[in-house]
């Protein structure tokens, strides 16, 4: 069975163990390699399985800890050649790394792992499909302003979707943000307001759908009650009863299992 163990996602720290058999992989690591090792073991995991850091892209919320996280376990950072040149641009030294084309995917222990573009204002940022050998299928696109054509193909027949839902659009305008960084989020390179998710969602939803999770909620700019509220709503709207679940900045989530308490 795949396992998927949210450690926190939001602006503060972005981090997610994907989980099949014996392997277990890393996306982001945007939490100081300390907090990351200690909120896996809080949730039960063993940091000495992950087998590899799949990166979306070098922002810091979602890259904060990979060089000294990488560093103590020697597990390769899998990443597209313009994430890493700009995480190399802001750190101290190269960092090696493994090439990820989207579109070309890659197999790692017991999982498939397919790349796809995402709309956002990085160098080369990329969501993830992870495949199982049984089949089951987990869709990742964080941060992207928009669910390109690319995406949604490659997120198409997920049995489980994580998406982001970072703001409300009436939250985001009233709120305390400037203009220009109220500008940016809502842009074709930002990222997608619950609306937005919504109608990605729909496009993505099939039968076999049995798990949303909505990740990268604002703090400033959202609830979890709003985000899960939309993209449940919208599921109901096309007959589909689906399970959505916000994931929250600071409570680990392990699913199939349990939710952690607070870290």
């Amino acid at each position: 069975m795949m396992r998927v163990t949210f450690l926190g996602s939001g602006s503060g720290g972005n981090c997610t163990l994907v989980s099949y058999g014996a392997t277990s992989i890393l996306v982001d690591c945007g939490f100081s390699a300390r907090e990351v090792t200690s909120r896996l073991r809080a949730l039960g995991e063993d940091p000495d399985r992950v087998r590899a850091i799949f990166v979306t892209h070098e922002h810091s919320d979602h890259s904060r800890g990979l060089r000294v996280f990488a560093k103590r376990t020697g597990v390769p950072l899998m990443a597209s050649d313009g994430t890493a040149r700009a995480v190399n641009a802001e750190a101290h030294g190269p960092i090696e790394h493994e090439r990820l084309r989207a579109g070309e995917p890659l197999r790692i222990g017991e999982l498939m792992i397919t790349p796809f573009s995402v709309s956002h204002d990085a160098r080369e940022p990329l969501g993830f499909v992870f495949a199982a050998l049984d089949g089951t299928r987990l869709g990742y696109a964080s941060d992207t302003g928009v669910m390109s054509a690319e995406a949604a193909e490659a997120m198409a027949d997920c049995d489980h979707i994580a998406l982001e839902a970072n703001h409300d659009l009436d939250m985001l305008a009233s709120g305390p943000y400037p203009f220009f960084l109220k500008r940016r989020i809502s842009s074709d390179i930002g990222h997608l307001s619950n609306g937005a998710s919504a109608d990605a969602l729909e496009q993505l939803a099939s039968d076999r759908l049995k798990q949303v999770f909505a990740i990268h909620i604002s703090r400033t700019n959202n609830t979890p009650a709003r985000a899960a509220a939309a993209l449940r709503g919208r599921l109901t709207s096309i007959g589909l009863d689906v399970p959505v679940t916000a994931v929250g900045q600071d409570t680990g989530l392990c699913f199939p299992d349990r939710q952690a308490p607070l870290f």
